[in-house]
């Protein structure tokens, strides 16, 4: 071994055992020595990567392969480097290149993934992934990423039935099951039962893995008393859940109760500083791991814990599990029940969640907020409705996430554009930038017998008022099934656009009938498929009616239930203190599966 080669090995180890400042000054004195060695450039590259100086880390990376033109390692390396700086074109062109050299390079492989997630290049992502699939049988990466893409192309049954195949090697994997209950949402043709199972079975794994301690509290057993309210979220930022709990977080009544936050996502904004106002404490717990997050819990003595993310990305269920708080709920973020066996309860309302049938599909005792669980604050910078074009086709819209637009979906919403000749479709979905994206749902459509000419792109819009004036090209919204949509639905109306919503036999198909209630327009509910595409194509030929709802329709939503924030507040504190109330006598929460 060369005597260079000998020191980049001791520089290295030195990175491997944390000391990155004394593995940069062995690095400076080869550079002295061996100014043109690519290995040594190669070196500093990672050694700035230790020190996040990913700018200086690139700049040694290039060095490299300048020196080394065609050496893939040092290609390799690059391209990861250039993902730390989120460039992910570059990254992506670099280490597509190595692949076309050696397709067998697996890390380089993995990284080109990393780079095309950044990308959103989901209808490549499923061609990279089934190439590393038979290159490399039976990795779970692959497997699992070519899933989440399936998903994310609204192929939400091929999805589930990857994820599905994958339990027989990882059955134990809290993650795998995670992900299985929230494709379950997506899959058109599941039962209540079936999606009930698949969060189930989560749950379950939690409790054989981690059983959850019988913890014992102290509270004070008052039931009038000034309650400490944890509210734990990676969304307290601009983003949907945080739209929907500011009138909560603001509008509470402060003489009974006490909110704390629990963010766990380092990204904080405009939305984040106007929601620290309506807190009496808050906690920035994105660097914290799951034990320091509930011992931090503990130790604020709460008295009601409320999660917002249910099954999402970044939740935090396994705190929840462990028991934070006497009486813990989940809320607004997630269309479903946990499974987690420690959740008390979890806010609904009677027609998202009908008595009965509902409540035998979920672990929570289902709070009912009627008449809406939700309550919707339009942006301040929300533009006015501009009236309907008087002539031109009737267009359709969609602006929810790809991932709901599955084939059964596609064929109805032909159903619908057949039926009024002329009509288009306007589809708005962040990953609709991606260009093999949008090739693939246009095929989707032509073969459903819409022709491509009919189907219009929004690309994504940067900015709150911009994305609301783009509903103006809308005259109907149709909404996704079987998971509806939420905050696109409210958006909508506050635009003065009617939306169609065909209600099915759980939550997270059912939401859009809730919200229309809400709205007073519960004629634009369907029960089947026919009247879905009745009601859709009734108000397309109904120009009067459709102006008419473009005059109203804010001012009729800012005066009833749905905007209505004062009441909103009221029923969320009185269903509070009614679980408080319960364990101060009790010391638990009744619930249909505990």
């Amino acid at each position: 071994m060369s005597d260079v080669r000998t020191k980049i090995e001791q520089a290295r180890s030195l990175l491997q055992a944390g000391k990155a400042e004394q593995a940069r000054l062995m690095g400076v004195r080869l550079l002295k020595s061996d100014p043109a060695d690519p290995r040594v450039a190669d070196l500093m590259a990672q050694i700035f990567i230790h020190l996040r100086q990913s700018e200086q880390a690139l700049n040694y990376a290039r060095r490299a392969t300048e020196l080394a033109p065609g050496n893939l390692g040092f290609m390799h390396n690059q391209g990861v480097t250039l993902l730390t700086l989120q460039r992910a074109d570059e990254a992506a062109a670099i280490l597509g290149a190595i692949l076309e050299k050696d397709p067998r390079q697996i890390s380089s492989r993995l990284a080109f993934l990393s780079a095309l997630l950044q990308q959103r290049r989901h209808a490549r992502i499923i061609q990279v992934c089934d190439e590393g699939r038979r290159l490399h049988p039976g990795n779970p990466v692959f497997e699992g990423v070519r899933a989440s893409a399936l998903l994310s192309q609204g192929l939400a049954d091929e999805s589930y039935e990857a994820l599905r195949s994958m339990l027989a090697h990882n059955a134990q994997e809290p993650g795998l099951r995670n992900t299985l209950a929230q494709t379950s949402n997506y899959v058109p043709g599941l039962t209540p039962a079936q999606v009930f199972a698949e969060h189930q079975a989560y749950g379950d794994l939690l409790e054989r893995l981690w059983p959850a301690p019988r913890r014992t509290f102290t509270n004070p057993r008052d039931p009038e008393k000034r309650l400490r309210v944890g509210i734990l979220s990676p969304d307290l930022r601009t983003h949907s859940v945080a739209f929907f709990i500011e009138p909560f977080v603001q509008g509470h009544d402060r003489a009974g109760f006490e909110l704390i936050a629990y963010q766990t996502n380092r990204t904080e904004d405009a939305v984040t500083a106007r929601l620290r106002k309506g807190f009496a404490a808050w906690h920035d717990c994105s660097a914290l791991g799951d034990a320091a997050l509930l011992e931090r819990m503990l130790a604020d003595k709460l008295d009601v814990l409320i999660e917002l993310s249910g099954q999402m990305q970044a939740h935090r269920l396994p705190v929840m599990h462990m028991r934070a708080a006497p009486v813990q709920a989940t809320y607004i973020g997630y269309p479903n029940t946990t499974g987690v066996h420690t959740m008390d309860a979890r806010f609904v309302d009677s027609i998202t969640d009908p008595a009965g049938r509902a409540d035998a599909c979920a672990t929570e005792r289902l709070v009912r907020l009627d008449p809406c669980f939700l309550c919707y604050r339009p942006p301040a910078d929300a533009p006015k409705p501009a009236m309907p074009r008087g002539d031109g086709p009737v267009t359709f819209g969609s602006f929810n996430a790809l991932q709901k637009i599955n084939p059964p979906l596609v064929r109805l919403w032909a159903r619908v554009l057949n039926a009024v000749p002329g009509s288009v479709l306007l589809l708005k979905s962040w990953n609709l930038a991606d260009r093999g994206s949008w090739a693939e749902f246009t095929r989707r459509f032509t073969d459903a017998g819409i022709d491509e000419t009919r189907l219009q792109l929004c690309e994504p819009i940067a900015g709150i008022a911009e994305h609301l004036a783009a509903y103006n090209r809308v005259d109907v919204a149709l909404d996704t099934f079987p998971y509806h949509g939420t905050t696109t639905t409210c958006e909508a109306l506050w635009m003065g656009v009617p939306v169609v919503t065909l209600a099915g036999d759980r939550h997270a198909s059912r939401v859009g009938a809730s919200l229309l209630h809400a709205a007073g327009l519960p004629e634009l509910v369907a029960k089947d498929e026919e009247a879905y595409v009745y009601i859709a194509t009734s108000l397309a030929g109904d120009a009067t009616r459709r102006a008419h709802l473009r005059a109203t329709l804010r001012d009729d939503l800012r005066a009833g239930p749905l905007c209505d924030e004062t009441s909103y507040c009221r029923r969320l504190e009185n269903a509070l203190r009614g679980l408080w109330s319960e364990w101060c006598q009790t010391q638990t929460i009744a619930r249909p599966h505990a």
